[in-house]
């Protein structure tokens, strides 16, 4: 019994710095909210060895087609948390938020980043969220998404 309770422990304490990885930042809501149910919405989590050769501890995406009505959610809170940047990178259009690269104070040794970017109108609207974390530089993550 004793053995099963510190593997639980063990466990927990393992799953805890994911879970915790977006704790504090405003699209922590984006990757769970009500229209990630939808087929044109995808939603990726990656951690662990996958993303050691990236220098990179967490890798969250969220992207959503043809959904333009979720930019006036998801839009503020990228906003909210890139006032916070410590470097940024923006693009707007008609007032809206169409590209951001926000480089966040890092948090417990790791650096940490987000990327917007809303493209296109109606049905052929994308919107691209990523939010990554790790040792590796903005310049890294840049070279990754390109």
């Amino acid at each position: 019994m004793i053995r099963y309770l510190l593997l639980s422990v063990l466990l927990m304490c393992l799953a805890a710095p994911s879970a915790m990885a977006q704790t504090g930042l405003n699209i922590e809501s984006a990757f769970t909210a009500d229209y990630t149910r939808d087929p044109k919405c995808r939603v990726s989590t990656l951690s662990g060895e996958r993303l050691k050769k990236f220098n990179l501890r967490l890798y969250r995406s969220l992207s959503l087609t043809g959904m333009p009505q979720a930019a006036s959610s998801i839009e503020p809170k990228v906003r909210r948390d890139g006032s916070k940047a410590t470097d940024k990178e923006v693009s707007y259009s008609g007032g809206r938020l169409t590209y951001g690269f926000y480089t966040l104070p890092p948090s417990g040794g790791l650096n940490r980043y987000i990327i917007y970017l809303n493209t296109g109108s109606g049905t052929a609207n994308k919107i691209v969220l990523l939010y990554m974390e790790g040792k590796a530089s903005a310049d890294d993550v840049r070279r990754m998404i390109k």
